[in-house]
């Protein structure tokens, strides 16, 4: 699991890939036995081109990017999303149940990573719009932990909301989100913007619609190149609303 598409060409494919050597030191039938499994969130044309140049020399490839976040990831509950062949995706399963609560076979090449993208713009969405909730409620006068109950008991309940809460004096339960570690250890801003930036780029490919999702994208965008919030949890979104000035035009950090 590695950052970007670069990173997952330099692993596999690219020039003295530790990968590509063992598999050409292989017979063909210890290839035909491998199975690689990727689970970082690219483009899928990378991660398909990747495979196909696996399968070319007799290997293969799945695409499994993971949702869940540090705490999924600790407590081995994270869901995972699968694409590639069905063959190779029940070859997969024993390894990947073994740190999660749910692997779901998608579909073919790519498929994985379309739901996954699919996923983390939504929520990016979440975490913006729950942080303007309750910014907006604190500057209205509701107590935040007060709002912060309200919204979890009612129809603005979402992960974000019951997990990773982005308002450092809410408390959920037992759960410890990076709010309450000056937002720290957790999904930074940098890759949480990198995958929102991948869903607008395929809503373009696809002819979607995504006025809410490129409104979140460009919402993200300076804090991802920004030193103070970029290597930080993506929930510090709220924090960097938070300062903004009543002058500042509204979306624009």
């Amino acid at each position: 699991m590695v950052p970007t598409g670069n990173h997952v060409k330099d692993v596999y494919v690219g020039e003295g890939s530790s990968v590509m050597n063992a598999l050409k030191g292989m017979s063909q039938e210890q290839r035909a036995a491998t199975l690689c499994i990727d689970q970082s969130t690219i483009e899928q044309s990378v991660s398909k081109a990747v495979a196909l140049q696996l399968r070319g020399v007799g290997a293969d490839l799945i695409d499994a990017p993971v949702s869940g976040g540090v705490v999924g990831a600790e407590k081995g509950t994270l869901a995972i999303m699968v694409g590639g062949s069905k063959t190779s995706f029940d070859r997969s399963v024993p390894v990947l149940q073994s740190m999660s609560r749910q692997v779901t076979y998608c579909g073919d090449l790519g498929a994985g990573l379309a739901a996954k993208i699919s996923n983390n713009l939504l929520l990016g969405i979440t975490m913006l719009g729950l942080s303007e909730a309750m910014l907006l409620g604190k500057r209205l006068g509701v107590d935040p932990q007060v709002l912060a109950n309200i919204i979890n008991n009612s129809t603005g309940r979402c992960w974000s909301s019951e997990v990773n809460h982005p308002v450092p004096e809410v408390k959920a339960g037992d759960v410890s989100p990076p709010a309450h570690r000056n937002y720290e250890g957790g999904f930074i801003t940098k890759l949480a913007h990198k995958d929102l930036a991948l869903a607008v780029s395929a809503a373009a490919e696809a002819n979607v619609p995504l006025a809410v999702g490129r409104c979140v994208e460009e919402t993200y965008r300076p804090l991802a190149k920004s030193k103070e919030f970029a290597d930080r949890d993506f929930s510090v979104i709220y924090e960097a609303l938070d300062a903004l000035r009543p002058s500042t035009p509204s979306g624009k950090l």
